[in-house]
């Protein structure tokens, strides 16, 4: 484990502070997470850049929370579960069901979505025959397969980030507390 400690956007190196700065600016805090990133510029940067560009992406609000969360789930990074399940903007039926990794129902584009990710976590990008195909028949296109590569990469960095720092869990988060043993929401 390593033992840096959060940074905030005074103490943090020159290179991480408008990022810092940035994010104080749309949540009021900087969450853990991002404080201990700012250690490697290069690393908050990336993240934060990534985010960004996938807010511009053909994918909607719900699916990268969808994706976000399910990446989360497989990879068991309990502060990135919590975090996105904060801000997914999934109603509670379909947030507890990506949550407990189970069906979506009456969703089929997001279960389609949650199912194809797992995929691609699980199996490390190497699809089975059918695997794509039937992603791309629930109305995804091509191009939104590089779109889920870049959200699960964007996931990988916070997600081993977090499992090699512990990241303890924000309190604005706590009310999304995951175990990764079940569904797990205190509220």
């Amino acid at each position: 484990m390593l033992k840096l400690e959060p940074l905030s956007p005074e103490e943090a190196p020159e290179a991480s502070r408008a990022q810092l700065r940035a994010v104080t600016g749309r949540l009021g805090f900087v969450p853990v997470q991002q404080g201990l990133m700012a250690h490697a510029p290069a690393a908050l940067n990336a993240y934060a850049t990534m985010s960004a560009l996938l807010a511009k992406s053909s994918l909607a609000l719900v699916e990268r929370g969808v994706i976000f969360i399910t990446a989360s789930r497989a990879n068991r990074c309990g502060y990135c579960v919590a975090a996105h399940s904060a801000g997914a903007g999934l109603d509670d039926e379909v947030l507890a069901a990506v949550r407990a990794g189970r069906r979506i129902d009456g969703q089929p584009r997001l279960e389609a979505l949650r199912v194809f990710v797992e995929q691609i976590v699980e199996q490390r990008g190497f699809l089975e025959p059918g695997q794509l195909e039937d992603f791309l028949a629930a109305g995804f296109e091509e191009p939104q397969v590089l779109e889920v590569v870049t959200a699960i990469a964007m996931k990988t960095l916070s997600n081993y980030t977090n499992h090699m720092m512990r990241t303890p869990l924000d309190e604005y988060f706590q009310p999304f507390a995951w175990t990764g043993t079940a569904e797990s929401m205190s509220t």
